[in-house]
């Protein structure tokens, strides 16, 4: 029990390759990495101690990780299987968009699902009329699936009514599984970001104290999975484009309109030395060859980093940012990036991050700010950041959220179950 608690169903290693080996297939440019290096523990020895001083239990509880989510998504699973044997999981019909203030026969239906799932009240009249108190369960289901919470029962919230309990309790399995791979022992204070619900947390005592939207990775440039910890935070940023980008990207643009880089403020340079767009020939260049100049974008509010910029130096090079693109956090899935994490309102998380630090006041932030001069600086704490990929994830309400499994890991690691 011990070596299960431990290891899991899932050999982690073998994982990891299957899931590079077979993303690389679909795109050889792409590192899909998932990178956490779980800490060893000397299991023989540590079972040993634990038999001699008839600690068995105690043992398998020391054996897991103390995350935040892992007592939640295993009280969240027992729930699941309740309802299972309950038999009132069944598929709920197809037909004309259900909405507020109307009749439909569906709805004792949904009404009995959503008293398990979803707070409805379960004292709740089972009438087929569309209330108040039925409104606000089917927004928190929606937003519970990712969906719009707009309060009509269309066909994608149909859909999701209708994933079979079974399966929403696999999904639940996997996560915990993933778990096993997560440190033992988290620190008092971290940041967490979950790729699939695209959204940053800070932990702190093992409470929430800090939630804000992100956008991650798109499909073909994800955000890897990994742990690093946060050192500096750059005001005014310049953008060096990396390779990959100019040959995805830029060098398409460039074929259309030789000035796009002018317009976008870049300047290109060879060796550190300025060349003219117009004069380079972008039609020599495609997507496989390296493109042997330097693109680099001057700060200011057109950067495509922003204002600012979170660093935890990777040998992914991703890290934190603003963007000028705000308009995409409007969307309920943001996977648009091409790795690096955008923030929402990151000002608001740099004062968070430096509260503590009498060095930085929003006073002098602004003046750096409206300086727009390159400027670094350290951070006094240097937080640990978990980058995670959790499709289940359990609030504080004891509500279980199904994130979409926007990288197909989900449906990869279940081979492995």
């Amino acid at each position: 029990t011990i070596y299960y608690q431990y290891y899991g169903n899932i050999d982690f290693d073998d994982m990891k390759n299957a899931i590079r080996q077979i993303k690389k297939k679909q795109d050889k440019k792409n590192k899909f990495e998932w990178d956490y290096l779980k800490k060893k523990v000397e299991l023989e020895k540590y079972i040993a101690d634990a038999l001699n001083h008839d600690k068995i239990l105690n043992g398998i509880i020391n054996i897991q990780t103390n995350y935040i989510q892992h007592k939640k998504l295993k009280n969240s699973i027992k729930k699941y299987k309740k309802i299972q044997k309950m038999g009132i999981w069944r598929p709920i019909a197809y037909g004309k968009t259900i909405r507020y203030n109307t009749n439909d026969t569906r709805i004792p239906q949904i009404k009995k699902r959503l008293m398990h799932t979803d707070g409805l009240d379960l004292k709740q009249n089972l009438t087929p009329f569309y209330d108040k108190n039925f409104l606000k369960a089917v927004i928190q289901f929606q937003l519970r699936h990712g969906l719009k919470p707009d309060g009509n029962i269309g066909k994608t919230t149909i859909q999701k009514l209708n994933i079979p309990v079974a399966d929403k309790i696999a999904q639940i399995n996997l996560n915990l599984e993933r778990h096993r791979w997560l440190p033992l022992n988290f620190p008092n204070k971290y940041i967490e970001i979950n790729i699939p619900s695209f959204k940053l947390r800070i932990i702190e005592d093992n409470t929430v104290s800090y939630a804000t939207k992100v956008v991650v990775g798109k499909y073909k440039r994800p955000t890897p999975v990994f742990k690093d910890r946060l050192s500096s935070f750059v005001i005014n940023p310049y953008w060096r484009v990396p390779q990959s980008i100019i040959q995805r990207d830029f060098v398409d643009k460039m074929m259309l309109d030789s000035t796009y880089g002018q317009r976008k403020n870049i300047k290109i340079t060879r060796d550190g030395v300025p060349v003219a767009s117009t004069d380079i020939n972008w039609f020599e260049y495609d997507e496989d060859d390296n493109v042997p100049y330097e693109f680099t974008q001057a700060p200011g509010d057109n950067n495509a980093l922003g204002r600012v910029k979170f660093l935890f130096p990777n040998r992914y090079a991703v890290y934190m940012h603003d963007t000028n693109h705000k308009s995409l956090f409007k969307r309920n899935t943001r996977a648009y990036s091409s790795g690096c994490i955008r923030i929402y309102k990151p000002f608001k998380l740099l004062d968070i991050l430096v509260e503590d630090d009498k060095r930085y006041t929003n006073k002098n932030i602004k003046e750096h700010l409206k300086s727009k001069q390159n400027r670094h600086f350290v951070f006094k704490n240097k937080l640990d950041i978990y980058i995670n990929y959790l499709t289940v994830y359990v609030d504080d309400d004891g509500l279980t959220y199904f994130y979409p499994d926007i990288y197909g890991y989900d449906k990869l690691q279940q081979k492995w179950m």
